[in-house]
């Protein structure tokens, strides 16, 4: 009788399952620092108090300008270790950080804020209205430019074309902080792991990972940037289907997508179910009828 053997498949390293795990525990760590950063309910009544009481020598209580000021104080409290240098006449890169909430900015600022001068990098702050204390950051941080617009998508539109170097680095800040601020080639972008997810799940995988950059949604050149239109708001479903739209765009135009981060390792948000069926609606409409609807 023959017996057919089937071999098992290779496991992986040690090495490879330690190095899965450090990055994901790193990602965590970021999360829990940045609620560890986060003031006390105690400790932020005491600080608005304050703020109250010096806001009554300048403004009047009760009035628009009076809660401006407070609010202005008692966050300028909380950002004033976070140190940024003037903008460079020509930055090498410009980053884009995406923060969809105050305390999440502050705590990606001060880990980011000592790396840039060293990169020769500007940073912008993409603010989607999510959170009304971000877009008070430009007034309380230094040489921070805060670039709002109607939802996540568009204020990142609007930070890229505000940006001035040659390459754009998308981060997100929810994620941990990279450790190079090495860039692709000229013909390549570098795809983090929403973007990467999301590819996988409507069928386009990008092959092995590349780069060890969790905190990178995307890096691509301005000028491939514009070529391809940017983000599409319309395909915003809260679990990156607006980057996998943009990076199809990307492929159309030649650009070799690499990615840098383990999709598997990906924490997706429970989504919206209204919005992403009409995101998904949007995106076979444009790339096909093989994108499997969300659950």
């Amino acid at each position: 009788m023959n017996v057919d053997h089937v071999k098992s498949p290779m496991p992986q390293s040690r090495l490879d399952v330690v190095s899965d795990e450090i990055t994901a525990l790193e990602g965590s760590l970021s999360l829990v620092r940045a609620r560890l950063q986060r003031p006390r309910a105690a400790d932020q009544m005491l600080a608005r108090m304050a703020a109250m009481l010096a806001a009554c020598g300048n403004e009047r209580p009760g009035t628009p300008g009076f809660a401006a000021r407070v609010a202005c104080d008692a966050l300028g409290e909380r950002a004033k270790s976070i140190r940024l240098n003037a903008r460079p006449t020509l930055p090498a890169m410009s980053v884009v950080l995406c923060a969809h909430h105050v305390d999440a900015a502050l705590c990606a600022m001060r880990d980011v804020a000592p790396l840039l001068s060293c990169a020769g990098a500007e940073m912008l702050l993409a603010d989607g209205g999510d959170d009304p204390e971000v877009a008070l950051l430009a007034s309380v941080v230094r040489h921070l430019r805060v670039i709002g617009g109607d939802g996540a998508a568009r204020a990142c539109n609007a930070a890229v074309r505000a940006a001035r170097a040659e390459w754009v680095i998308l981060m997100d800040a929810a994620e941990s902080v990279p450790r190079s601020w090495v860039l692709p080639p000229p013909d390549c972008a570098w795809v983090g792991v929403a973007g990467t997810a999301r590819l996988v799940q409507v069928g386009v995988p990008l092959g092995d990972v590349a780069a060890d950059l969790p905190a990178w949604r995307l890096v691509v050149s301005r000028q491939n940037w514009e070529a391809a239109g940017g983000l599409d708001a319309e395909m915003v479903d809260g679990q990156g289907l607006e980057l996998a739209d943009l990076c199809q765009k990307l492929r159309l135009l030649g650009v070799r997508l690499v990615p840098v981060g383990d999709a598997a390792l990906v924490q997706v948000a429970p989504p919206d179910r209204v919005r992403a069926w009409h995101a998904m609606d949007a995106f076979r409409a444009r790339w096909g009828d093989s994108a499997p609807r969300p659950a």
